[in-house]
């Protein structure tokens, strides 16, 4: 096991951070599901099957308005990360935040001061936490491990040259990677091992596969031990069992607030405690709730909170019903809540 990640501030706009190894462990489990860097948005080669649908010539103006009725949140909070690039965030079962960036990985507790870093020798691209507080933070190609405490137990083996890590997940001790680069999840387990693979060509479904234009592969791992997972080219979501089965999608391209439009949505994902999904959408920049079968369940926020975003926006979500996003280029998480729940002194 290494400890040679003392931490220290890279920001001198907020706190100073402490070490990680002299606070207190991180908690219970990771109910928000860890959401896929952009990786500085790089292009992947478009899948020569790509969805040909009318809506990737949409115009995003023309269907951005959204009814107010719909809009079931409100913003409660703004954190300031402090960070000069985001990559990736998370929260955990007690409400902290992780943010990943400027080769840190940084924890807010829930009044946002004083922060503390877990310092890397890279750039991370997703996170995860385990249920006995333990950190999974990705970079590029492999997967790395930390204690509670802010020091590193586990190093896994690097995966092949194609590899873009874009999203974790855990759900027990199985561990799920989502890597862009070769548009597949390996199912794995904590010590890196590959079990299965999932998300993969079916030559019995002439829809399967998954269809990346740009590095928004996102994974879930479902609270009855399935998998969902993002297939923005076909504008859907998938679930799977965790040996791989295909067992349905979740939502469909359209045009309306309901479905995904555009060449490919949703550009993010995350599961909330009562099993309902949030997504994010590029384009039109909107975040919506849908419940677990799929049915629109209401709008966090749209356009007029984020402008016409051409990344997708990066989720999570807590314990309590909250929404956290945070922007492209932004170094600001913007929390909602339902519009029941009262703004935390904004």
């Amino acid at each position: 096991m290494s400890d040679d990640n003392s931490l220290g501030n890279t920001e001198t706009q907020q706190p100073q951070p402490r070490c990680l190894a002299h606070k207190i462990g991180l908690g219970a489990a990771l109910l928000a599901v860890p959401i896929g860097a952009a990786l500085g948005y790089l292009k992947l080669q478009e899948n020569s099957d790509r969805i040909s649908d009318k809506t990737a010539d949409f115009d995003p103006g023309k269907f951005a308005s959204i009814d107010p009725a719909m809009i079931r949140y409100q913003k409660v909070r703004d954190i300031a990360t402090g960070l000069r690039e985001t990559q990736a965030m998370a929260i955990d079962a007690s409400g902290r935040l992780l943010v990943a960036g400027d080769n840190c990985v940084r924890f807010f507790g829930e009044t946002g001061d004083n922060p503390a870093d877990i310092k890397l020798s890279g750039t991370p691209t997703a996170l995860a936490t385990s249920a006995d507080g333990r950190v999974l933070i990705a970079f590029r190609d492999h997967v790395e491990i930390y204690n509670a405490d802010g020091t590193r137990d586990k190093t896994w083996k690097s995966l092949d040259a194609k590899a873009i890590i874009t999203g974790l997940a855990i759900h027990g001790s199985d561990v799920y990677v989502a890597d862009s680069g070769n548009k597949i999840v390996l199912h794995c387990d904590l010590d890196g091992n590959i079990i299965n693979t999932i998300g993969g060509y079916d030559p019995n479904r002439k829809d399967s596969g998954l269809i990346l234009p740009s590095p928004h592969l996102n994974v879930a791992a479902l609270a009855d031990g399935n998998v969902l997972i993002s297939n923005p080219g076909r504008l859907r979501m998938e679930t799977y069992s965790s040996d791989g089965t295909f067992r349905g999608t979740i939502a469909e391209a359209g045009v309306g607030l309901a479905k995904f439009e555009g060449c490919c949505n949703p550009s993010n994902m995350a599961v909330m405690a009562d099993g309902r999904i949030v997504t994010a959408e590029k384009g039109i920049a909107r975040v919506k709730v849908y419940t677990a079968d799929g049915k629109l369940d209401g709008v966090v926020a749209g356009p007029d909170i984020f402008g016409q975003s051409s990344f997708g926006l990066q989720l999570a979500a807590d314990r309590s019903g909250r929404v956290w996003v945070m922007e492209p280029g932004s170094t600001t998480v913007r929390v909602f809540a339902p519009k029941s729940v009262k703004a935390e002194g904004l």
